[in-house]
């Protein structure tokens, strides 16, 4: 068994193990995203340890996972699986596991292809959309090492599952495929402009900050009586969540109300709390523009 226990007691969430992730439907939403959190803490372990005997026996816990447990796999469809219940926490819960395995554990994009199609498809299918510098800089972060990579299977997954690389080019590959990845919303094969079209990760960035609200009190928003915005039908997908009214672009963030990263960018009207009785704190601002400033996306 593999979970955070509290007072001798596994907490509900904190489960990583395979009977819990892969036999009981109640956890199938976070199936993908435990497993590939359970992958990275184990990879980073074994790199932070930097004891030989120690790093082994966290790599065989990795390989006992994926090979006996299809871990990979379930990193590879987190999100995918149960598209019903999409609730924007799980971008941190999947991008900062997968920021900290593939960009700051060094060899680890060569050893576990499956993270790395799970960054890139990740990415492709609705992140890039959210247009956060928070991230855009793990993203550059990521393609960046693919890029640099020695080993040509890192930069063939990273391409099979919709990656741009640092370059800013989708780059296909003959022995992964072109249409191994798919739009979840519409169930056709995603196409190389439209990899190209979101890979200006600096733009990006430099919009998101830009366009952050400095007032950190809580004040209500209204956008669903403009005449300029598109109301999205499609509910239940990455555009529209929880059924309420979304559109099909973002809007930029002084525009509409959004204080944490966990926060739904496309929701058109926000009440906020009664008065403006409310503030927030600012590190949800701060950490996208330290971690844009320390990727290079932005000057100082």
């Amino acid at each position: 068994m593999v979970y955070l226990a509290g007072l001798g007691t596994p907490t509900v969430w904190g489960r990583w193990d395979p009977d819990t992730l892969n036999n009981q439907r109640y956890y199938s939403d976070e199936r993908g995203l435990n497993s590939m959190a359970i992958i990275s803490m184990l990879r980073s372990g074994a790199f932070i340890t930097g004891d030989a005997e120690k790093s082994a026996a966290y790599d065989a816990a990795i390989s006992t996972l994926v090979d006996d447990h299809g871990y990979g796999t379930n990193a590879i469809n987190a999100r995918i699986t149960v598209p019903g219940d999409v609730n924007y926490s799980d971008d941190e819960l999947a991008l900062f596991p997968l920021y900290a395995h593939l960009a700051l554990t060094p060899g680890a994009p060569a050893k576990d292809l499956e993270m790395v199609c799970s960054m890139a498809r990740y990415w492709e299918q609705g992140t890039a959309a959210e247009r956060a510098s928070i991230w855009a800089a793990m993203h550059a972060a990521v393609a960046q090492v693919v890029a640099a990579s020695e080993h040509e299977r890192v930069q063939e997954a990273w391409a099979a599952c919709g990656g741009v690389t640092a370059d800013g080019f989708y780059k296909p590959s003959a022995s992964w495929g072109t249409d191994a990845l798919v739009d979840i919303n519409t169930g056709t094969p995603l196409a190389a402009p439209l990899a190209a079209s979101i890979a200006d990760d600096s733009a990006t960035a430099a919009w998101s900050l830009r366009n952050w609200v400095m007032d950190f009190v809580t004040w209500g928003t209204r956008n669903s009586h403009r005449a300029d915005v598109i109301l999205d039908a499609r509910i239940g997908t990455r555009f529209v969540d929880d059924s309420s009214q979304g559109n099909g672009r973002v809007l930029p963030n002084n525009e509409r109300g959004q204080y944490r990263w966990n926060h739904n960018p496309k929701i058109l009207d926000d009440n906020g709390l009664p008065g403006g009785t409310s503030e927030e704190e600012p590190s949800a601002f701060l950490l996208g523009y330290w971690m844009s400033r320390y990727h290079g996306l932005i000057g100082a």
